[in-house]
């Protein structure tokens, strides 16, 4: 029999949002205890309503994700709103940040030299370049979506320990990001 997954559909930072029937203090018990019985397969730190949840060391590899669990409370007594953010290891969202981030603005200066150029009748090759970092921007967010496929089994991982750990299925109540 085929499982179905659950887990959110692909996005730059894949989320979901979900009602569980269980308080903040009762999901972070149960989480805890699931991660000293798992300690091979998931490694992770609770922290008030905040958790998050990654691949040991030994079995982990660049495009490896970490769950970022919030939990809060919510108008409805023993009901708590779990909200979870999938994402590469904070070293290679910081890199990919940096990198969007310097070819934004050469992107951008290129642009304002190019247009400058333009419109005094010189030949305006910056904007070459700006469309050079235009290129490189789409390209590293098509390497950002490769790389969540080669992690995908260890996201599908991470997503069903913390149904296990919770005893449900956890589906995203809403596909927008919050």
């Amino acid at each position: 029999m085929e499982q179905h997954s659950h887990l959110p559909p692909f996005a730059l930072r894949p989320r979901f949002k979900a009602e569980v029937p269980f308080g903040v203090d009762d999901i972070g018990s149960r989480i805890k205890a699931s991660l000293a019985q798992n300690k091979e397969e998931v490694e992770g730190k609770v922290v008030g309503n905040m958790a998050v949840l990654s691949i040991p060391p030994a079995k982990r590899h660049f495009w490896s994700p970490q769950l970022t669990l919030g939990m809060d409370t919510t108008d409805t007594d023993g009901v708590t709103m779990l909200r979870g953010m999938y994402g590469p290891s904070t070293s290679v969202w910081l890199g990919f940040v940096f990198i969007y981030g310097i070819l934004g603005i050469i992107a951008c200066f290129a642009l304002i030299i190019g247009s400058s150029h333009w419109m005094m009748d010189k030949p305006a090759n910056e904007i070459y370049l700006a469309l050079l970092c235009g290129l490189g921007i789409a390209g590293l967010y098509l390497i950002s979506f490769s790389g969540q496929k080669v992690g995908a089994d260890q996201m599908q991982l991470l997503h069903e320990f913390v149904e296990n750990c919770l005893h449900q299925p956890i589906i995203s109540s809403a596909t927008d990001p919050e």
